[in-house]
């Protein structure tokens, strides 16, 4: 193939978790004119002192490195990636803009009170908290202590609703014009529409979603034992992260998971075990988030719609 001589543009799903990013992140790699980063959430840029494995860091490669992530991008002018924690990553903003030349970033915002019950299921099904900590006690413990910066993932997901808070940095850095910030709720109701006004923002053609086929991806499940699901999650994530530079063992790979996942989770998952967030709780986080509801609101010059849903 030939070698493009252009810049690509890169388009970096900046967050947030638990908002259908997998999804949005595959809808986009599908698109003939975008190609997809080896590994969907690289971690690259994000802060060395999250706590999350990071397998190579901008800050040790001096930005270099992060294109053993597109060694089979040729000809798309755009390349994708996706790690939902960046939004949260202080340093990250900077780093984008220093070393990749053309960038553009998507961000993807929950209802943050179905996106925190959400990180419970999640974080239940994965074996990160117990199974026995009813959802109440997940809030209040994280109400009461407001999370230190160097609690663990599950423990930041109440503070990290506050969107407007995080997104701030990358309005400074990047300006509005580079950012473009998508609803879960609309994405899921409306998938063409909103995956027509990705593809336009980033520059690609917004035709290819007519009559494409939007499946979901990463989807939250009960499972029957959170250990060896964990198990199964970190080998998974090791092999694609060996693989990530040999691109046609890394594609061989890709799709034997695509028929092996599905029998995989007919056997370990069970019946949905759905989060029941009662109303005295559910209006308590609403006043918790009301503030930062309130400045994202102004921040994007509109309303999110859980806040309008709520009026």
């Amino acid at each position: 193939m030939k070698e493009s001589t252009e810049e690509p543009t890169y388009l970096i799903i900046g967050g947030t978790t638990k908002a259908a990013t997998t999804s949005v992140y595959t809808y986009l790699r599908d698109h003939p004119g975008i190609c997809g980063s080896s590994l969907k959430e690289t971690r690259f840029f994000l802060d060395p002192s999250y706590p999350a494995p990071i397998p190579e860091s901008y800050i040790n490669f001096q930005g270099k490195g992060y294109e053993q992530y597109f060694q089979t991008c040729s000809e798309e002018p755009i390349r994708v990636e996706a790690t939902p924690t960046y939004l949260y990553s202080e340093p990250t903003p900077s780093a984008l803009r220093r070393y990749l030349p053309r960038v553009r970033c998507l961000f993807i915002l929950r209802d943050p009170v179905d996106r925190l019950a959400s990180w419970y299921r999640f974080a239940k099904t994965n074996g990160q908290i117990r199974r026995s900590i009813t959802f109440k006690e997940y809030v209040e413990r994280q109400l009461d202590s407001e999370v230190l910066d160097d609690a663990d993932p599950p423990w930041r997901a109440l503070n990290q609703g506050r969107y407007a808070r995080y997104l701030q940095n990358y309005v400074e850095v990047f300006g509005e014009d580079a950012i473009y910030v998508a609803f879960f709720e609309s994405v899921v109701e409306e998938t063409t529409r909103c995956l027509k006004q990705i593809a336009r923002f980033v520059g690609a053609d917004p035709k290819f979603y007519d009559g494409y086929t939007f499946e979901v991806y990463n989807e939250t499940r009960s499972v029957k034992s959170p250990f060896l699901h964990s198990l199964y999650r970190r080998i998974l994530r090791t092999v694609r992260y060996r693989v990530r530079t040999w691109p046609l063992l890394h594609d061989a790979l890709r799709h034997l998971r695509s028929w092996l996942e599905p029998v995989y989770l007919t056997l370990v998952t069970e019946e949905e075990d759905p989060v029941n967030v009662k109303t005295e709780l559910r209006d308590r986080l609403r006043q918790y988030y009301s503030a930062d509801d309130a400045d994202l609101a102004e921040l994007l010059g509109r309303q999110p719609p859980w806040s309008i849903s709520d009026d």
